[in-house]
């Protein structure tokens, strides 16, 4: 076979739970997901080395720990001198295009980073605060939608002198807000789930789709494309247009997994810096139904977009040579454990991401249950593609090699909060979780405790369990530090 397209699909804060064959407990919510695993290769134990947006992206596309790459944290630019793997696909022949979330810099940054230097083509991009191409395409072609669309973005510092227009846009931001944002407040801090006050053919999630759809259909079939659609949902604010906003009934989501602050965590100071942000220790039971059911509407309206997308492989013909890949960053709690979003906690529903790849070659209808992670993905994208892969610390996923265990780390799940963790996997079936404090830990039996409600840290018959693990949490924390466990990437 000849060099393969490959379309790389991801979603932003999307645990696998939460998608329906990785076993979501809401019916309906990603029937194209579904068929794309029935045609492809699941995996059903791939964890987010570093689940926090940026710092992961960083990992998926150098196949390095942070060690190596430099991200720590959402605050910080992937450096010039940071090699990815588009690099070595766009030096192999590759057409190398992108679209969509990528956060490889400081959201407060507009631009973003050079794209050309990461081994990028051409992109398109829109991050969380929405402002850039998106927001402009609102502007200019329908501007009687312009200040929903305004309102619904973020207030950044640039916004100030805004580089598309030279202008100060915090004054209109400020009085579009106020009209059609403070109005759907949800909580008293801030805005987290509404139906969007846009209609669903100008929401960020179509635009991400129909700019694919679009560079598909001028593909020049002399050259092979490596293609990124990256959407910005699920992502909070949990904010789906109508029909999705409308698509599941709050009154029967089920409740989130032990849902009280009654853990001793709850006491921590990420803990207390989640509910001044989003007063979520108050929520009732209706307000959790309500936040995802919106949740799920927004699922559902990216699973929609994927579908299309799909659609649009097979309608220019390119579905014969093109390898699909889908996953996502890292998860969200969605209430469970009384928290939400992501955070310095390593819950199922924080680490464990959905990863699907389909295509020529790949076996269809499979499940793999080997133990992997997103250092896997450079590695498995180059030997997909041909090219010979540089020393890595990751492994060609379709070789169906896994790990005996993975270390997970958070160190600060947004910029600068305080709280991080250490985690190892183990292939067992186990998670030991540690916190730099000394004073809290976490042991949990995943194969009997799926649901991480009885904390074996302390429990006096486990402690052999507990120092084993400990010690080989170090063990793989130490072969992380050292930037180039396996070699060095050769030189471009």
């Amino acid at each position: 076979m000849s060099q393969p397209n490959i379309l790389f699909i991801m979603a932003d804060q999307w645990a696998a739970a939460s998608v329906g064959c990785f076993g979501c407990d809401v019916a309906g919510v990603t029937p194209h997901l579904d068929e794309l695993a029935r045609s492809g290769t699941r995996f059903s134990r791939f964890y987010a080395n570093v689940p926090v947006c940026g710092p992961s992206r960083a990992t998926i596309f150098t196949g390095r720990s942070p060690a190596a790459h430099g991200v720590w944290h959402n605050n910080i630019e992937i450096s010039a001198d940071t090699p990815l793997f588009t690099q070595h696909l766009r030096a192999a022949g590759y057409r190398t295009w992108g679209i969509g979330k990528f956060h490889f810099s400081p959201m407060q940054c507009y631009p973003p980073t050079d794209f050309g230097r990461l081994g990028f083509d051409e992109v398109s991009i829109s991050e969380d605060p929405k402002h850039g191409p998106y927001l402009e395409w609102i502007r200019r072609d329908h501007p009687e939608w312009y200040p929903k669309a305004l309102a619904m973005s973020w207030p950044m510092p640039y916004l100030q002198n805004y580089p598309p227009h030279d202008e100060n846009l915090l004054p209109a931001w400020q009085e579009a807000a106020k009209k059609w944002v403070e109005p759907q407040k949800s909580t008293p801090f801030r805005n987290i789930f509404y139906p969007s006050p846009l209609p669903m053919e100008l929401h960020q999630t179509r635009w991400i789709a129909d700019s694919a759809i679009a560079r598909l259909e001028k593909h020049d079939a002399a050259q092979p494309f490596f293609g990124v659609v990256s959407f910005v949902d699920p992502h909070d604010p949990y904010d789906p247009p109508t029909p999705y906003a409308q698509m599941f009934d709050a009154r029967e989501m089920p409740p989130p997994i032990e849902q009280e602050w009654t853990r001793e965590w709850c006491a921590r100071d990420y803990a207390k810096f989640q509910d001044s942000m989003f007063g979520i220790k108050n929520f009732s039971a209706a307000d959790w139904a309500q936040l995802r059911a919106l949740f799920y509407g927004s699922c559902r309206f990216v699973d929609d977009e994927i579908g299309r997308i799909l659609a649009a492989l097979h309608q220019n013909g390119l579905q014969e040579n093109t390898v699909v890949v889908f996953l996502s960053d890292h998860g969200d709690l969605i209430g469970d454990h009384g928290l939400l979003m992501k955070g310095p906690w390593h819950y199922d529903k924080t680490v464990r991401c959905p990863l699907i790849v389909s295509g020529p070659q790949i076996p269809q209808n499979e499940v793999c249950d080997a133990l992997t992670c997103t250092l896997d993905i450079a590695p498995t994208i180059m030997g997909l593609a041909g090219v010979e892969a540089p020393p890595l610390e990751g492994k060609m996923l379709l070789e169906g090699e896994g790990w005996s265990e993975i270390a997970l780390g958070t160190n600060a799940s947004y910029v600068n909060t305080r709280g991080g963790c250490r985690t190892l996997i183990s292939d067992e079936g186990w998670r030991l979780t540690l916190f730099p404090d000394g004073e809290y830990g976490e042991l949990f039996d995943l194969k009997n405790d799926p649901n991480e409600q009885t904390n074996l840290f302390r429990d006096v018959k486990q402690q052999t369990r507990r120092l084993e693990m400990t010690e080989r949490l170090v063990g793989a924390l130490a072969r992380a530090i050292y930037p180039f466990p396996r070699g060095e990437f050769a030189e471009m």
